[in-house]
């Protein structure tokens, strides 16, 4: 399914100039090869239509382009059936692996966050009483998949916030608002350092997911603050989401830099004379995470309490 929707941008993108005829038809040739290998597709049929319309340099707007637009939104909506269907078949039962990775994946790109998939599925294949088909549970996360994103409102507490030309920013909380806040929804206040907050309105799958996407708003504010103003922003480590038992940390947001060849080859400690590649790896190394939002600065860099 991703891999459908990055056709279509990289299709938007050629008629834009800004992705070259090969780019194009690399990405229409990787969605040929790996469509025959989903069962998620759903069918001979929808595959041979999905095949014949992926043709080189696909035309945005164009009659290939509608059809894989509307394959696309006919695979979303039958993509979990499809696999719950190849894994009951006793023969040419696909590997767990793909199953695992496909069935994740498809998930993750819905929207639901990682740690609400791993306590939903361990709950069914762990502490579930009695035993189901692992097809009859697939088929219960297509349910689960349809239903649509939750409102949920998230408070982010701040022990520092640099002001505005206008000051604190619009419907800004002050500190006994926040507490207030707090113990209307159910939430302990003891500990809780906070001189004011701001509570954003998302939408999202789950209340870890809400959590999720206010987090990124914050870095761009904090990215903001720190080339605005001379002021320190820093927040705790917490989010309170409405309708959730218990905060979520406020998560480091990471890059997805990972060089697992290291690893595998076991030369992680390799105590050889640096090469030029051990160079490229220092230069990789900041993009694996991003500075700490709470301690940016306006000169970009850390503050003194870092």
């Amino acid at each position: 399914m991703l891999s459908l929707h990055e056709l279509l941008e990289a299709s938007e993108a050629f008629r834009m100039s800004v992705l070259s005829k090969e780019a194009l038809n690399f990405v229409s040739e990787s969605v040929a090869k790996l469509a025959p290998l989903d069962p998620g597709v759903g069918g001979s049929q929808r595959l041979k239509a999905l095949q014949t319309a992926l043709r080189p340099e696909m035309r945005y707007d164009g009659l290939d382009f509608l059809t894989v637009r509307h394959l696309a939104r006919e695979i979303g909506d039958s993509y979990l059936p499809g696999w719950g269907k190849a894994i009951s078949e006793l023969n040419h039962r696909p590997k767990p692996e793909r199953v695992a990775r496909s069935i994740a994946a498809h998930l993750l790109d819905l929207g639901f966050s990682a740690d609400y998939l791993h306590r939903w599925w361990r709950y069914r294949l762990v502490y579930e009483a009695g035993e189901r088909p692992l097809a009859e549970i697939v088929f219960e996360a297509h349910e689960l998949a349809r239903k649509p994103s939750r409102s949920y409102e998230v408070l982010v507490a701040f022990e520092s916030i640099p002001k505005t030309k206008s000051g604190f920013p619009k419907d800004w909380l002050d500190a006994p608002s926040v507490s207030q806040w707090l113990r209307e929804r159910g939430f302990e206040t003891t500990g809780v350092r906070q001189r004011g907050g701001l509570v954003f309105p998302v939408e999202a799958r789950d209340g870890r997911a809400a959590a999720d996407s206010v987090a990124e708003i914050i870095d761009n504010l904090a990215a903001r603050a720190s080339i605005a103003t001379s002021g320190v922003f820093q927040y705790t480590p917490r989010a309170w989401v409405s309708g959730e038992k218990a905060p979520h940390d406020l998560r480091e947001r990471r890059r997805g830099v990972l060089v697992r060849a290291l690893y595998r080859e076991d030369v992680i400690y390799s105590k050889g004379t640096p090469s030029p590649v051990d160079a490229a790896f220092e230069l990789l190394a900041p993009c694996r995470r991003a500075l700490p939002p709470q301690l940016l600065q306006a000169d970009g860099l850390p503050s003194k309490r870092s």
